[in-house]
């Protein structure tokens, strides 16, 4: 395999381990409430010193109300054992992001914690909720 398609795939692989560890991150739930959370805000960052630094600064930002951690081997653990360690056999540990799940305290709007969150990492926002009242029945 030449550089450039090993580049390609580790990128792919990459991409794939974020999006399955965002997939893997359990739905908690709020107190008292029968529902799961609707909202979603990760943080992925590049190294778990990163990722670290990032879980101190938020534990103690008010806008936070529950935050997961997660580093690179813990996500890459996750992303093997979702998708099986055949199909995972290329893919390298530091490839894997370490992550940040973050859960806004009420009142507090996800979408601009998420702008905020960008100098940590890279951050997403999903609205669960809203995607599955928009599906068709």
């Amino acid at each position: 395999m030449d550089r450039r398609s090993l580049l390609l795939l580790t990128s792919v692989v990459a991409a794939a381990a974020a999006v399955t560890v965002a997939a893997l991150l359990p739905a908690e739930r709020v107190p008292g409430s029968p529902t799961p959370y609707c909202t979603t805000l990760l943080v992925f960052t590049d190294t778990d010193e990163a990722m670290r630094e990032a879980e101190r600064a938020l534990r103690a930002d008010p806008r936070v109300r529950e935050l997961t951690a997660r580093t690179k081997q813990e996500n890459f653990a996750a992303f093997q054992e979702s998708l099986g360690a055949e199909v995972v056999a290329g893919a390298r540990p530091d490839k894997v992001p370490a992550s940040l799940r973050v859960v806004e305290s009420f009142g507090v709007d996800p979408r601009a914690l998420r702008d905020d969150l960008e100098r940590y990492g890279r951050a997403t926002y999903e609205d669960y909720c809203r995607v599955m009242a928009n599906l068709p029945r």
